[in-house]
């Protein structure tokens, strides 16, 4: 099956995974579950994003469920809330993802302020880090498809009043390693030794192969088909982009 072949629920607030699913042609609708991103030291970088996307796959499911409950008791929702409410009424992918940083041993999240920022910045100077994103698809008929990819990424030099104007900027504060390849850190960027949409946020390319492989009979759900939603701005149990 493709990634537009139905209505996706995107478990993430990030437009930068918004933003691919839109250049999919993907008709999809906007859910943020609250969940727990508590990194599990115990688990490698490729563990770590697989347990924390199924993570949030889970909360999803539970907000959607709870989403429902409080429509039919006649509470007023949102209009993103509402959005994927109607999607989840049809069949659907629901999608979540994360990423993290790995350096020297550390799995490196997203900054907690802007002084880890400067930090993180400081320690991948004129180094290589690699970068670990993990998908959580769970499909109509029940199963979810775990996906992961890995790219090395190779910083060059810089001076620490430039890592300063970056932070100022407010740029790496929800970015995993403290950086956008595609923002205005990544002219520091030499060279990347694997794909790019992992590092923007996403394996995306990793993740339609997988659904390439994948069958799909359509009604799996047994729910009837969803209105189309407008392009609104696997299974390992455990448990950042």
């Amino acid at each position: 099956m493709k990634i537009n072949e139905l209505p996706v629920i995107l478990a993430s607030g990030s437009p930068r995974r918004a933003d691919m699913l839109r250049a999919e042609g993907a008709r999809f609708a906007v859910l943020r579950p609250g969940c727990d991103e508590d990194i599990v030291t115990a688990l490698d970088p490729e563990e770590t994003v697989l347990a924390l996307a199924f993570r949030k796959n889970v909360a999803a499911k539970e907000l959607l469920a709870e989403l429902d409950a409080r429509a039919r008791a006649g509470e007023e929702l949102s209009a993103e809330e509402a959005e994927a409410l109607a999607l989840s009424r049809g069949d659907h992918l629901l999608i979540s993802g994360d990423t993290v940083v790995y350096k020297d041993g550390e799995i490196i999240g997203k900054p907690a302020d802007a002084d880890d920022a400067f930090r993180m910045l400081q320690s991948l100077r004129a180094d290589v880090n690699t970068v670990y994103s993990g998908a959580c698809v769970a499909l109509p008929d029940g199963r979810k498809l775990l996906v992961s990819a890995r790219t090395d990424v190779f910083f060059g030099d810089y001076s620490d009043g430039e890592i300063r104007a970056y932070v100022e900027s407010g740029e790496p504060m929800d970015k995993a390693g403290g950086y956008a390849i595609q923002g205005a850190f990544g002219k520091h960027i030499d060279r990347i030794d694997g794909p790019l949409d992992n590092v923007i946020g996403f394996p995306m390319e990793a993740v339609k192969e997988r659904l390439a492989g994948t069958e799909y009979a359509g009604g799996a759900s047994g729910a009837s088909k969803a209105p189309a939603a407008g392009t609104s701005p696997a299974d390992r149990p455990g448990g950042i982009r």
